[in-house]
């Protein structure tokens, strides 16, 4: 567990970065979720294991409001009924 929180630390800061790192965030948070599967459930001890899908879970609600909220800079086209 203690290994795989600098990676989600490092998630949560490219989620709060610039919109060009947003888009990389996505396929680090698979990788991230891989890794947490193949080692941490096997070796990590309860208490640290809930830290660590925690903020996970803040990192999979998080990237994808930014990157949303990155292109609110682009005007919108209104629909005409």
């Amino acid at each position: 567990m203690l290994r795989s929180l600098p990676l989600t630390v490092r998630i949560s800061a490219a989620t709060v970065a610039e919109s060009a790192h947003v888009t990389v965030s996505a396929p680090l948070l698979v990788v991230v979720g891989l890794k947490m599967v193949a080692q941490d459930f096997k070796y990590s001890r309860p208490a640290t294991l809930f830290i660590a899908l925690a903020l996970y879970g803040v990192a999979l609600i998080v990237a994808p409001r930014l990157r949303r909220s990155g292109r609110k800079g682009r005007p919108v086209q209104a629909v005409e009924a």
